[in-house]
């Protein structure tokens, strides 16, 4: 019985890894078709930026991240990334005001 095992295994023949991974790879999507929509070019928003840095560092979705918080909230503690985002958002922000005619 042994031997009719042995010989069943041996006719079939292996599946190389090439194979395996042809068949799992996925179809391509098909490209768009049709006119393409036209969208309104509003202004961003100064908050939408300050909501999506703030969500960048810390590495969550813009909806996780609770607008009523402060940044030391938010981080828990963490100084060095609470100073990395005070430092982005001066960076993206600093220059705003000086081309706004505010001056700090």
């Amino acid at each position: 019985m042994a031997v009719a095992a042995k010989s069943a295994s041996n006719s079939a023949p292996p599946i190389s890894s090439v194979q395996a991974q042809s068949v799992a790879a996925p179809a391509a999507a098909p490209g768009p078709s049709g006119p393409a929509v036209s969208v309104e070019d509003v202004p961003i928003k100064a908050n939408d930026v300050l909501n999506l840095i703030v969500a960048q560092k810390l590495k969550k979705k813009i909806e996780e991240v609770p607008v009523l918080k402060s940044i030391k909230d938010l981080v828990g503690g963490k100084s060095t990334l609470q100073n990395e985002i005070l430092g982005d958002l001066q960076m993206q922000f600093a220059s705003s005001f000086e081309k706004g005619g505010v001056t700090t």
